[in-house]
């Protein structure tokens, strides 16, 4: 009867043992897979602030580029001398005539006025009359001034089949928008414009102006 005794014991003991190994074995994993979820958590913020943060500094720098880069509509320069010459090369032969342009480096001139000298000229500056309003002229070739009116490039020519009948051209900016004045008028020393009726001319200098 002690002997069974002893083996019920030995077998309680053992069941108690493995039962608590069991249960210890539970927790350690339980845990184990919390602190893993929370690591995971705890990274997957980490990166979501880190792509914030990168998404803002993006920002901040796009805002800042575009403010250190600002664009170049309406400006004025060399290349765009360049480029007018290339449209008037191509627009004067459609129009049967030939032109001098101060965009080749030239000095046109308009019955004895010679540009781009006389918008330095005090004399001249009062004799230049568009649609019946005299109006001082800046010759600025970079568009750089405030003035009201400026002129970026002076064009002389005529028809081929009449040379002695001279036309001028102002390509010129009148209250921030690009127009062509255009005279084949003087009287004594005034010289009156009025505003280009040929749409390709205009058009092709806006879009030079507006590139």
């Amino acid at each position: 009867m002690k002997k069974n005794h002893r083996t019920l014991f030995k077998f309680v003991s053992t069941l108690i043992v493995i039962s608590l190994a069991v249960v210890v074995s539970w927790l350690s994993f339980s845990a184990g897979h919390h602190h893993n979820n929370h690591s995971s958590t705890s990274s997957q913020s980490t990166t979501l602030s880190s792509a914030k943060t990168s998404s803002s500094s993006s920002s901040v720098a796009a805002s800042a580029s575009s403010t250190s880069n600002p664009t170049s509509i309406g400006s004025w320069s060399s290349a765009k001398d360049k480029q007018l010459s290339s449209f008037m090369s191509s627009w004067q032969t459609k129009m049967s005539q030939t032109y001098t342009g101060t965009y080749d480096g030239n000095e046109p001139n308009f019955y004895g006025i010679a540009f781009p000298a006389a918008f330095s000229n005090a004399n001249a500056q009062g004799h230049f009359v568009f649609d019946n309003t005299q109006e001082d002229v800046t010759w600025d070739p970079t568009n750089q001034s405030q003035a009201d009116l400026k002129v970026l490039a002076v064009a002389v020519g005529h028809r081929n089949d009449a040379a002695t009948a001279l036309i001028l051209y102002f390509f010129a900016v009148k209250n921030g928008q690009p127009v062509v004045y255009v005279s084949q008028t003087t009287n004594g020393p005034q010289v009156y414009f009025q505003k280009t009726d040929n749409a390709d001319l205009q058009n092709g200098f806006a879009k030079l102006y507006n590139k």
